[in-house]
């Protein structure tokens, strides 16, 4: 083999070896968050549990479609010509008594509620002082699928809990349950076309699609003034108003100081001398000398 036949196998050698290189680096550095602890169906993972390409494929849908990171409470009535849907899918904080009451209100208001699970959702009752001796003791006896009287049932998943959903009217609402925690996860809409059914279910009824989050353990962090504004809007805060304007008015009108002022009240503690006592003998017999 001569020296130009050898230099071009070894630039045809050292070429693939390159490619090779460059496609096991791509393919090794995929932005791909995986939840290997808890395994939530969270739109924030891309793995099989994950349910990040439901996010992706609403939002070519419909464009307004979010993640949800607030309280159940904060959730804003629907109108009657802007309707919304909240997607929970298999929650694993509880509801509180107060979220559950909204969630009600919101779904009779004309709200449509997807919850995809195949466990109760707890509600929780409300604070005490005293720790109660078991956990169950925190929780009320009847959770939101049995106040609405909705039963999961562990026999399906897929395609079959799809097909199997419940549709419960609630006022001018509706609830759509779903009994397969992960009917929507990203290894299902692989293979089924829960994808289509979910879109169909959202789009006939609102252009504004909420997937929550908050129930995942993701609330969103909030900045120091929007929690300052939430504390004036509520009745303590506005009563603390109340009183630093009654305060502002007070001052204002009568132009006088908290508390009278006192006289010969010394500005300052009187400082004590340093020097020794010989050093001030000395000063006052204006001998100086003595204290070389």
């Amino acid at each position: 083999m001569n020296t130009a036949r050898k230099n071009l196998w070894t630039a045809i050698l050292a070429g693939g070896v390159c490619v090779i290189l460059i496609a096991a680096i791509t393919l090794l550095t995929i932005n791909s968050s995986n939840d290997v602890v808890n395994r939530r169906p969270s739109t924030f993972f891309t793995d099989r549990t994950g349910t990040r390409a439901l996010l992706l494929v609403l939002q070519q849908i419909l464009p307004a479609t979010d993640q949800w990171r607030r309280p159940v409470s904060e959730l804003p009535l629907p109108s009657v010509s802007e309707r919304s849907t909240l997607i929970v899918m298999s929650p694993d904080e509880a509801l509180t008594e107060v979220e559950a009451a909204k969630l009600d209100r919101w779904i009779t208001s004309g709200g449509q509620l997807i919850l995809v699970t195949n466990k109760e959702w707890r509600i929780r009752k409300p604070a005490k002082s005293e720790k109660p001796a078991k956990e169950e003791d925190n929780f009320i006896a009847q959770g939101y699928l049995a106040r609405n009287g909705l039963k999961p049932r562990a026999d399906l998943s897929g395609e079959n809990a799809v097909s199997a959903a419940i549709t419960k009217s609630m006022g001018a609402g509706r609830i759509v349950f779903v009994s397969d925690p992960y009917a929507f996860s990203n290894d299902t809409l692989r293979t089924t076309d829960n994808a289509v059914w979910i879109a169909e279910r959202t789009s006939e009824w609102s252009d504004t699609i909420l997937i929550d989050e908050y129930h995942h353990g993701f609330g969103q962090r909030r900045d120091m003034m929007p929690l300052i504004g939430a504390f004036l809007i509520s009745p303590w805060g506005f009563a603390c108003m109340q009183l630093a304007l009654a305060g502002g008015v007070f001052m204002a009108g009568t132009r006088r100081r908290f508390g009278r002022p006192i006289k010969n009240f010394p500005l300052s503690a009187p400082v004590r001398s340093r020097r020794s006592r010989l050093w001030e003998a000395c000063l006052k017999r204006r001998e100086p000398a003595c204290c070389r």
